[in-house]
């Protein structure tokens, strides 16, 4: 079967099948990794600072009670600028209405799941 404490899945994405199985299983999934824990890390080089999540990112998170402790650290992104060559710009919505995705550090991730 499958056992929530041991677990080989890589980034915040690959942490919430562990959080599904620990809420499943009563027990705290165990987390390895090759790098050094960016929570004790002074400064963060050569690696992504923010990553976004969308609705079905929420979806998984307000799963596992998680969904407002990330949003409370997020921001909101409706869209992205587009720069043309001629230095004209333009957005691009994600959505539509209201509609973001949202940017979250991936050091507040890891600190909070």
């Amino acid at each position: 079967g499958i056992n929530a404490e041991y677990g080989r899945l890589s980034g915040p994405g690959g942490s919430s099948p562990l959080l599904f199985l620990r809420e499943s299983q009563n027990s705290p999934p165990h987390r390895h990794t090759c790098r050094s824990d960016i929570r004790q890390e002074q400064e963060v080089q050569g690696r992504s600072i923010n990553m976004t999540i969308a609705r079905r990112g929420l979806d998984a998170l307000a799963a596992v009670d998680m969904k407002e402790t990330i949003l409370a650290e997020s921001i909101p992104m409706y869209g992205r600028m587009i720069h043309k060559l001629d230095g004209s710009t333009y957005a691009v919505p994600y959505g539509v209405k209201d509609q973001a995705v949202y940017s979250i550090s991936r050091a507040l991730i890891k600190q909070n799941c």
